[in-house]
């Protein structure tokens, strides 16, 4: 009965020694840079854009305007608006 289990120790021993061998031989080695790639394309899908202008023509015609132009609608000192009249 002793020899029976020392050949069964043996057998497992050799049958998992020869799935380890299989596995490592027959696995994708570009398997574990996938990983890595889909979370790279997860962040830079969540990543904010670059600072580019949703419309280009409005980006040149703000670019084209010197910085001291201001709309005619809003005023020089949005807390004080004409006619207002504080007292002073």
């Amino acid at each position: 009965m002793d020899n029976a289990l020392i050949f069964l120790g043996i057998a497992l021993i050799i049958a998992v020694i020869g799935g380890v061998v299989v596995m490592f031989l027959h696995r994708d080695p570009e398997a574990s840079a996938d990983g890595v790639e889909e979370f790279q394309r997860i962040m830079s899908a969540l990543a904010p854009d670059e600072a580019e202008p949703a419309h280009p023509e409005s980006a040149r015609a703000e670019s084209a305007r010197p910085a001291s132009a201001r709309p005619a609608s809003i005023p020089a000192d949005p807390m004080r608006s004409e006619g207002s009249d504080d007292g002073a």
